[in-house]
């Protein structure tokens, strides 16, 4: 998913939401049925947190994804 969309006007920025929404409940499922899924869970965890508190693509969004998309390469 591309964050920067994140803040798109119209459908562009309802399907990133959902998308974002999407990854989360993927990377927290997984996680539950198996531990080494819990450190991708963690850090997707953290970037929907923060941009649920700032409603906005800031710098904290951007490293947790960052770090989800590296641990994800690694799996």
């Amino acid at each position: 998913m591309d964050e920067l969309k994140l803040s798109a006007k119209g459908r562009a920025g309802e399907q990133a939401l959902y998308r974002f929404a999407g990854a989360f409940g993927l990377a927290t499922a997984a996680a539950a049925g198996g531990s080494a899924f819990v450190p991708l869970a963690d850090a997707v965890t953290r970037a929907h947190h923060s941009h649920r508190q700032v409603f906005e693509v800031d710098a904290g969004v951007t490293k947790a994804l960052a770090k989800a998309r590296e641990i994800c390469a690694g799996l």
